[in-house]
């Protein structure tokens, strides 16, 4: 890692605004304005992702990753995780789901982090465009018996179709990541990171997707510790049945 110095109207409508004004409220109320400035320690990574997702049922979805991750401006490996999740489809464009992280890293003193996860997900048309909406609550546990870190997660997601046939797409996202407890030097209750991304993804034939794109994280640490601002380079391949 690398040191660096800390330093009108819309047309969207109110299907979009609602929810962003929900998020801008909880980011408020979190201390995320007020928290003083920092130095940041910074890292390029690059994560690269097995996905496979379909229908198992009339109203059921599953999904499955596998990830990789390479850190130290990708000069090693780091971690490999596997995520498993099942979504039920409540209505037009609404998911309800239960979800696994399991996480082994490649240093040996680093324990085994798994990871319930239980999300809401909104998608709906746009225009020509896709939104979708996001919220998850996790149950960060770990190997080595330390305390469970409970956090919440909200994204927001946007695609949009690049040529006639969908074939093309562009995608962008933003995330924002709070823990909800302390959990001694790891984790303060509080705002954790946000997270942007942006890449283009390329339908494949009938079953496959490839996407690439780039990804910033925003991690404030705790006091103790620097802040870290991690730049990734992502590459998915997705086969949906």
């Amino acid at each position: 890692m690398r040191r660096s110095s800390a330093v009108g109207d819309c047309s969207f409508g109110r299907p979009f605004w609602l929810p962003l004004r929900w998020a801008m409220l909880v980011l408020a109320a979190s201390g995320f304005h007020v928290r003083p400035v920092r130095a940041s320690d910074t890292d390029l990574q690059e994560w690269s992702s097995l996905a496979l997702s379909g229908r198992i049922a009339r109203r059921w979805r599953a999904s499955l990753e596998v990830q990789t991750r390479w850190v130290d401006d990708i000069r090693h490996s780091e971690r490999i995780g596997l995520r498993p999740t099942l979504g039920y489809q409540v209505g037009p464009g609404l998911t309800v789901g239960v979800g696994l992280v399991w996480q082994h890293f490649a240093n040996p003193a680093a324990p085994d982090e798994y990871r319930p996860t239980e999300f809401v997900q909104y998608q709906h048309p746009l225009g020509k465009l896709t939104l979708s909406h996001r919220g998850a609550l996790e149950q960060r546990t770990f190997g080595d018996g330390s305390p469970v870190i409970h956090r919440y997660r909200q994204q927001i997601k946007l695609t949009v179709p690049l040529n006639h046939d969908r074939r093309w797409e562009a995608v962008a996202s933003a995330e924002a990541i709070f823990n909800l407890n302390a959990a001694g030097a790891r984790a303060e209750a509080g705002f954790e990171r946000e997270r942007f991304y942006a890449g283009l993804r390329r339908t494949l034939g009938k079953h496959w997707k490839l996407e690439g794109g780039y990804q910033f994280d925003h991690i404030d640490s705790p006091q103790d510790r620097p802040n870290v601002d991690i730049g990734a380079i992502r590459t998915i391949l997705t086969y949906n049945w």
